[in-house]
């Protein structure tokens, strides 16, 4: 259990960053897109570190359930 708590905290420290720091607007699907904006290079970067993370933790809890147990 640990490494899925460990892991969503991780993807909701991100994604609680990127609202701070730039907005709703920030994360992947937002209405920055919704609405068919042009996005700024920062709102790129904060989704792509969305998706990062995920692929990440996802990653890491395959690694930890198919070879650490």
């Amino acid at each position: 259990m640990r490494p899925i708590v460990i892991g969503l905290g991780a993807i909701a420290g991100v994604v609680a960053f990127n609202v701070l720091a730039l907005g709703v607007e920030a994360l992947p699907g937002g209405l920055a897109y919704g609405a068919g904006a042009t996005v700024p290079a920062e709102m790129s970067v904060a989704m792509s570190r969305v998706y990062a993370t995920t692929a990440a933790v996802i990653g890491g809890w395959v690694g930890y359930y198919s070879y650490g147990r």
